[in-house]
């Protein structure tokens, strides 16, 4: 979601760029690759609801966030 508030590894989010995620499991600067988007992710920041294997990706807006809602994906960590 849209947010004017930077990320936990100092960053500012980007859409298409910045994830969120458990820290434990995949630390600040971890690559992601979505296969969806044919996008790599980079982790940038955790949440509070982020946890396990659970990831959230920054969208630029509310409304966009809200749309794409919850989904299962096939994700790759590339480091």
């Amino acid at each position: 979601m849209a947010t004017g508030n930077a990320t936990a590894s100092g960053a500012w989010p980007t859409s298409g760029h910045t994830i969120a995620a458990d820290l434990t499991n995949y630390p600040i600067g971890t690559r992601i690759y979505i296969p969806y988007f044919d996008t790599v992710f980079t982790v940038e920041d955790s949440g509070g609801a982020v946890k396990g294997n659970v990831i959230d990706i920054f969208f630029d807006s509310y409304a966009e966030a809200i749309s794409f809602g919850r989904r299962n994906l096939d994700a790759y960590v590339l480091n």
